[in-house]
């Protein structure tokens, strides 16, 4: 029996020493793959949570920008509006309203080139062409009536001109805009 006892002391000993370190590596080996993993998470979670909060604040300066140039854009139409007007209420002279009309006009034109890097490119270029029929028609409506200091009958025909363009060419324009910007706000799904 003492040769059995020595052949499996023999056997054993290295083999139970070996699968002792094997159990003490691989649970040293699992504790640092925890640990790492662990700390993969955490990074994982803090940059989510940057960009979440990224996003967030971007969308909120959005959202403040399409408010206050869409206001600024409106204001500036319904100056516009009243300028052109074929008929023409008392009590505020040209010189008056045109001034009005042009401030508000660079108003708007001021506050969305300084705040365009906010909007989508497709927004921006809508609210471009906004600004352009509304600048061509301040000009047209200016050209007719150029060095009056009140209404006068207009021989050119570019006063009706500059009020079909608030009237008919505006409309469509500021819609689309419209649109774009409940959908960029989030107000309305897109219909892509």
């Amino acid at each position: 029996m003492d040769y059995w006892q020595q052949l499996i002391a023999i056997i054993l000993t290295p083999t139970l020493s070996v699968a002792a370190l094997a159990w003490i590596l691989k649970s040293l080996f699992s504790r640092g793959l925890q640990r790492e993993l662990e700390r993969y998470k955490r990074d994982l979670d803090a940059r989510q949570f940057e960009h979440q909060t990224r996003f967030t604040l971007i969308h909120q300066k959005r959202a403040e920008v399409i408010s206050e140039l869409y206001a600024r854009l409106a204001h500036a139409k319904a100056r516009l509006g009243e300028l052109v007007a074929i008929f023409q209420p008392g009590g505020q002279s040209l010189i008056d309203k045109r001034k009005v009309t042009a401030e508000a006009f660079n108003d708007a034109n001021s506050y969305f080139h300084e705040r365009r890097i906010f909007l989508p490119e497709e927004i921006a270029e809508n609210v471009d062409a906004v600004l352009e029929a509304m600048r061509d028609a301040f000009i047209e409506f200016d050209t007719a009536q150029m060095g009056n200091e009140e209404y006068k009958p207009d021989s050119t025909g570019l006063w009706k001109e500059s009020f079909y363009k608030v009237r008919d060419k505006l409309p469509p324009l500021m819609k689309t805009m419209e649109k774009q910007f409940r959908i960029e706000i989030g107000a309305i799904e897109s219909s892509l």
